[in-house]
């Protein structure tokens, strides 16, 4: 499934008005009218197809469409680490590739991709997953697709999940909804019904520390992106801080920059991540820098189509950005945090 298209009347409105924009040859233009707002995507899996772990999760670009958007980039950026965002270093029209959970997928296609035209980007690892354990994202859409009915026999169990069917509306239960403790349980139970083999992948589907360190050498970042991906919405302060421990990824992390799972956080996790002296925080959405100084929102792109990724980024965003800020200076709650907040719907 793809993301991207506009999902109400004025994001519609919005998308079309910047396709025009690129189509009549204004892009540049309208790219230098906010020559120093930093861009930063979100991409997560870069497969030709997307394997028995990923399928449905809406979160794999192709190598090709990742290619495309490059070469978008190249024409019209200049693309930047992280942490010159942090440093201050940021030039005309800056922007920054970004990656979540590791996957070995990214170090396979997209890596090259980002070698041969010299551009940086970040990825950031989550400890099970470097560890070789699965993912509860993964194993439970793992479970999903190819045990249905064993899956379907262990949630019934569990009331948030009883009468929900979709696979989607499972996983975004899941997501928003289930505290540590609930979805350590969830896997246990699948573990317990599934045997361990049928859920191990024939190959590899996070990067190793021999991968991380090599891409290490080519310009490629590495910043950490909590211990088991739960949501930090969620987490309790003792959590946050279970969370929050990178102890066994040291030898890993060059980048002194994190990415809250989902893009979820409560007032906890902002101060966790804080104290831990992270220089920048990820986030995905608009407007999440309301909430911390440190925050810098993300846009997830599903497109090789130069216009619609324009429109995406130049257009909707910004301005859904712009107007979220307006009503909520307007409304006296600008620079105040929500005890909860809620970056995206996708579940990765």
């Amino acid at each position: 499934m793809k993301h991207n298209q506009p999902n109400n009347v004025i994001r519609q409105w919005l998308f079309g008005v910047g396709v025009f924009l690129y189509r009549v040859g204004l892009a540049r233009f309208i790219i230098g009218l906010s020559a120093k707002r930093v861009r930063a995507l979100l991409y997560h899996a870069v497969e030709p197809e997307t394997n028995d772990w990923t399928e449905g999760l809406g979160v794999n670009v192709t190598p090709e469409e990742f290619a495309a958007n490059l070469d978008y980039f190249q024409a019209h950026y200049n693309v930047i680490d992280v942490m010159d965002v942090a440093a201050g270093n940021i030039p005309t029209r800056p922007l920054v590739i970004t990656f979540d959970d590791g996957y070995q997928s990214v170090a396979t296609h997209a890596a090259p991709a980002l070698v041969q035209r010299n551009m940086p980007a970040t990825i950031y690892l989550i400890t099970e997953a470097v560890n070789g354990n699965l993912v509860w994202v993964n194993l439970v859409n793992r479970a999903l697709h190819h045990d249905p009915e064993v899956f379907r026999s262990v949630v019934q169990t569990i009331p948030e999940l009883s009468d929900v069917t979709d696979h989607r509306d499972i996983l975004r239960t899941v997501q928003e909804q289930f505290e540590p403790q609930a979805i350590q349980a969830l896997c246990q139970k699948l573990y317990d019904a599934i045997p361990l083999d049928a859920l191990q992948p024939e190959e590899p589907l996070y990067m190793d520390r021999a991968t991380i360190q090599a891409l290490q050498q080519d310009n490629i970042h590495f910043g950490f992106h909590t211990r088991d991906h739960y949501n930090m919405g969620l987490c309790t302060p003792q959590q946050v801080e279970e969370q929050l421990n990178n102890a066994d990824l040291h030898d890993c992390l060059d980048s002194n920059t994190f990415a809250y799972p989902f893009g979820y956080f409560n007032q906890h996790a902002i101060h966790g991540v804080q104290s831990n002296g992270y220089q920048r925080i990820m986030t995905v959405g608009n407007n999440n820098q309301r909430f911390c100084a440190l925050h810098l929102d993300r846009i997830e792109v599903f497109t090789a189509n130069p216009a619609h990724v324009f429109a995406h980024i130049e257009v909707v965003e910004p301005i859904i950005a712009f107007a979220r800020r307006l009503v909520l200076t307007m409304k006296g709650r600008y620079n105040t945090a929500a005890p909860t907040h809620t970056g995206t719907a996708s579940p990765e």
